[in-house]
């Protein structure tokens, strides 16, 4: 988790990161920082755990299944409850 919230909100030190990327492409118009701290959540980062394969073909099963769990495991009826955006990721 730490490495994922440094690539994209550059949390450690990443100089060069999604955060900065957007802001500067966007010339400070959209500013992506980390959410969910009122929930627990640190640096932005969360890892989710889902009983559903990665597999191809089955994108929307398995955005489904994550944005469940994540309503499940935080007591909400909406991740946006949370935090206005969220990106799913996948490990290798």
């Amino acid at each position: 988790e730490a490495g994922l919230s440094d690539d994209v909100f550059g949390t450690s030190g990443d100089v060069f990161n999604l955060k900065t990327g957007y802001e500067q492409c966007s010339h400070g118009q959209l500013t992506i920082n980390p959410g969910g701290s009122d929930y627990g959540i640190v640096n932005g980062v969360v890892t989710i755990t889902v009983d559903t394969a990665a597999t191809s073909g089955n994108d929307a099963a398995m955005r489904n299944a994550v944005t469940a769990q994540i309503n499940a495991q935080f007591g909400v009826s909406d991740p946006r409850d949370i935090a206005d955006y969220w990106m799913y990721c996948l490990p290798p």
